[in-house]
């Protein structure tokens, strides 16, 4: 019998070890390991060979030396010849001006994070950054001391005169509350704490629906309280919108007009369009979607945190509105300013007695007297007594009058006193020997502020005269109002066009406070 021929040791290995690259693929195949893993996995697990004595005699891998007088050989490889990571700097201004122009459209967003250094396209003209970190550029050891580089100190002035300047603008803008660097004396007293029902509205989550819709629309409508407007106004959204998204519109619309007196209330093209209703808690955004739509479209309840979520509604074929839920915006309110602006629900707090004073205070005497038929108190504890008395018993879950309009009330909002304007500054720096010329400078620009008001007012058509205000005013508070050049025909809907429109948006009363005039201000 011939012996046969042995043809050496095939190079595939059939054993299903998951170290083997050459098993077999099962249904799994797609998460099994590849020889690059198993490879270094090995690598992970060798260990260097010695003899008896200690020396090595194999050692682990890229642990080996070249042997001294080995020439040493750059590895022919074709990446040596292929692009490196460079870029020209037309490219890269280029780029940056394309990369800016998508960052101010409002519909496009990030799904997943760039590669690239993204840093090197920051804006160094801007004013947030223009501030460098000096430290990691020029340290304290190359600045000052013996080995210090730089001949001559970065200052922010370049003489007396301009730090003198410098120093009494910081002290025109200093606030002694703000100055967290101010030694004070620890008089042991603290303030309390509040309850966590009065941080409503705060939450991050809450935030991250506000920046929805304020990106996600073209037009931002902020819904004010118009018994308080200025203090359901949030400055801060409006510094933000100005300075991060200054080409979208803002618009105020004063809510429940029907619970003031109607004198109060009388102030001065896309294809597709989105509209944005933000605004504290329980001013009404629910309800003037849903007069607009003439429907209910949105949940409406007279107490804060309805809305719990953003929420798209049609209100035109190309015409769309975005509900948000109330936000409350930081600011130095006290806790009965919180509830007297309906931001929490009264019925949880859980001292709400001590908030009675402040409802005293800001009604009139001779409202309270005719609401809960009292004639005089002394205190709050004495009303609450004579309350108790005459009802025969208070409880804490009653309804919250101040906030339902049951107790009439509303704040006269003062308008800012605005100093001279720049050209009339311009005009005293020129013409200080001649005040008869500062005088007629400044009436001229005065006149023609009020022709421009009068112009954007003249297309502002609202019949106030038929909103039905519900809580009863004296004489004192009710002002006749004269609406001049208005007369009912603009209000009858006799234009083919503008009954259309009305028929189409307009709606009839619903919701909480469903009475809205919107006016829109225009720097």
């Amino acid at each position: 019998m011939v012996k046969p021929l042995f043809k050496g040791k095939s190079s595939i290995n059939t054993s299903s070890s998951s170290s083997n690259p050459d098993r077999v693929k099962g249904a799994g195949g797609s998460n099994m390991r590849d020889r690059t893993t198993i490879k270094r996995l090995n690598m992970y697990r060798q260990k260097q060979r010695c003899n008896d004595r200690g020396k090595v005699i194999r050692p682990l891998q890229f642990q080996s030396t070249v042997t001294p007088g080995t020439v040493a050989r750059v590895e022919p490889n074709i990446k040596w010849f292929t692009n490196t990571r460079v870029i020209k700097q037309s490219s890269l201004q280029k780029f940056q001006d394309e990369m800016g122009a998508v960052q101010k459209d409002p519909y496009r967003v990030v799904m997943r994070p760039s590669k690239l250094p993204m840093s090197l396209l920051h804006d160094r003209i801007k004013a947030h950054n223009a501030k460098v970190h000096i430290l990691d550029t020029e340290g304290f050891e190359t600045t000052f001391g013996p080995k210090a580089q730089r001949k001559r100190p970065n200052l922010m002035v370049g003489d007396v005169k301009d730090l003198r300047e410098k120093a009494e603008a910081s002290v025109l803008t200093y606030s002694e509350d703000k100055d967290k660097n101010l030694v004070t004396e620890d008089t042991g007293v603290r303030a309390e704490v509040r309850e966590e029902i009065f941080k409503k509205g705060q939450s991050k989550r809450i935030w991250g629906e506000l920046y929805k819709v304020i990106d996600s629309s073209d037009v931002i409508i902020q819904v004010l309280d118009a018994r308080d407007p200025i203090g359901t106004r949030s400055k801060s959204i409006e510094a933000y919108m100005k300075k991060e998204k200054s080409w979208k519109h803002l618009i105020f619309v004063l809510n429940k007009c029907d619970l003031i007196p109607a004198w109060v209330t009388l102030h001065t093209d896309k294809k597709q369009i989105s509209v944005g209703f933000i605004g504290y808690p329980n001013v009404g955004k629910s309800s003037v979607i849903n007069t607009l739509r003439s429907k209910k479209v949105c949940n409406v309840a007279p107490l804060a945190g309805e809305t719990k979520v953003w929420q798209y509604i049609t209100l035109m074929r190309r015409i769309f509105l975005i509900d948000c839920p109330g936000v409350v915006y930081p600011s130095d309110d006290s806790e009965s300013d919180i509830v007297l602006k309906g931001v929490v629900q009264v019925e949880k707090i859980k001292n709400p007695e001590e908030h009675i004073g402040a409802v005293l205070e800001r009604a009139k005497p001779e409202y309270i007297q005719k609401t809960y038929r009292i004639p005089s108190w002394t205190s709050p504890e004495d009303f609450l007594e004579k309350m108790a008395f005459r009802t025969g018993k208070l409880m804490k879950g009653g309804e919250p009058d101040i906030t339902r309009g049951r107790i009439p009330f509303f704040h006269k909002a003062q308008l800012p006193v605005e100093g001279p304007s720049k050209a009339v500054e311009t005009v005293q720096e020129e013409q200080t020997d001649n005040p008869d010329a500062i005088s007629e400078e400044h009436e001229k620009q005065q006149q023609r502020k009020k022709e421009q008001v009068t112009k954007i007012l003249s297309n502002v058509r609202q019949n106030f005269g038929k909103i039905n205000v519900a809580p009863e005013f004296n004489e004192e508070d009710l002002v006749p109002v004269e609406m001049p050049d208005l007369e009912l025909s603009d209000f009858s809907g006799s234009d083919g066009e503008e009954g259309s429109e009305e028929e189409e948006g307009d709606g009839g009363d619903g919701g909480d406070g469903a009475n809205v005039e919107p006016v829109e201000w225009k720097d």
